[in-house]
């Protein structure tokens, strides 16, 4: 054991330094935010404590009627004051939003929430893309009691969100291996790490799979998934990026706006786009481009032309986050967005259904 803590203790300040890195920006955000906002409470509550010095000053002024103009040209200086205190917070809290919307734009928080967790998923004939979702540490049982080792390991359960049609092939595999190969990049675009991952749970009437992998290394990032709330707000025109592996490449961006929210199709709702797609984006995330939240899993693109169809990239197809959502309650999955842990026996470690 003494030689295995050294060891423990140094992949635990990789993963600290790692996870400092990544949270930078968002830290330096929050601190010059609080800032401000002190600096605004601050400001408020001195105006706040001379408005009432002078409204008690008021209250106690006595003399003829004369003085009732000395008391009206008190009250409009406080009704001065206090629309200047208004005008005061108006412009902090327009600041404020400004900061963020920079920071939030800055391309090193763009890559590390949209780019770094996509990833690619190389099947035998064909490749498709996918996006970490949720990441947990993950304590394996040892497979018989003794070694101290065993014991000390800690591994990272992952899971990721791609289309079904991406890992149909796997599905329909003679033999049915239930698994594909994936991969992750790092900020400059090379593979970092491979992973086999299990297809966990599938939606074929959704368009939506499921993976699991276990793996030595945490992954470089995972995506943050919009509320049911956020995705209320979603409208006709919202800017969207879209990020996927389009031919094989590594993870691509491609800007756009959504087109449509009630497109039905085989008794499905999905959502439009016309950010581009291509072959190999299907699976990957689709994200508010206002908060990198993730809000839907690219499908599909529409075509034209009956015996020779044309895909039209400018009209992607995409499940909403709110279907999957949904997915996942309906399948004790709701954790994957954020709920309370569920109970580990209704994970259990291995399962591969192929209940639709």
């Amino acid at each position: 054991m003494r030689s295995l803590w050294p060891r423990f203790l140094r992949k635990k300040r990789r993963r600290s330094r790692k996870a400092a890195r990544s949270s930078q920006n968002a830290l330096s955000v929050a601190l010059f935010t609080g800032l401000c906002l002190l600096a605004t409470v601050g400001w408020l509550a001195a105006q706040v404590h001379t408005l009432r010095r002078e409204l008690g000053a008021l209250h106690h002024t006595e003399g003829p009627a004369g003085s009732a103009q000395d008391r009206g040209t008190i009250v409009a200086e406080m009704v001065h004051k206090a629309a200047m205190t208004q005008e005061s917070v108006a412009r902090h809290a327009s600041a404020i939003d400004a900061l963020r919307a920079a920071i939030q734009n800055d391309p090193t928080v763009l890559v590390d929430r949209m780019i770094l967790p996509t990833v690619r998923l190389d099947l035998a004939e064909s490749s498709g893309s996918g996006t970490v979702i949720h990441v947990r540490p993950f304590r394996p049982a040892p497979e018989a009691p003794g070694p101290s080792e065993t014991l000390a390991r800690v591994e990272w359960e992952v899971f990721a969100l791609t289309a079904y049609h991406v890992i149909q092939e796997a599905l329909e595999a003679e033999g049915g291996a239930m698994t594909v190969s994936v991969e992750f990049f790092d900020r400059t675009g090379e593979v970092c790490q491979k992973a086999q991952a299990e297809i966990y749970r599938h939606d074929e009437a959704r368009d939506l799979a499921l993976l699991r992998m276990v793996l030595a290394d945490e992954p470089p990032a995972c995506a943050v998934l919009a509320s049911r709330p956020a995705l209320g707000r979603i409208r006709t025109f919202n800017p969207v990026y879209t990020v996927g592996c389009p031919l094989g490449l590594a993870p691509l961006p491609s800007k756009g706006e959504i087109t449509n929210t009630n497109r039905k199709i085989d008794g499905q709702i999905f959502w439009m786009t016309d950010a581009q797609m291509i072959f190999g984006n299907s699976g990957g995330g689709i994200y508010d481009a206002r908060n990198q939240e993730m809000i839907g899993v690219s499908s599909r693109v529409c075509a034209y032309g009956r015996v020779l169809p044309a895909a039209v990239p400018h009209l992607g197809v995409m499940v909403s986050m709110g279907t999957v959502l949904d997915w996942f309650e309906e399948k004790n999955l709701a954790f994957l967005a954020g709920a309370a842990e569920v109970d580990p026996a209704v994970l259990p470690a291995g399962a591969k259904e192929r209940t639709k």
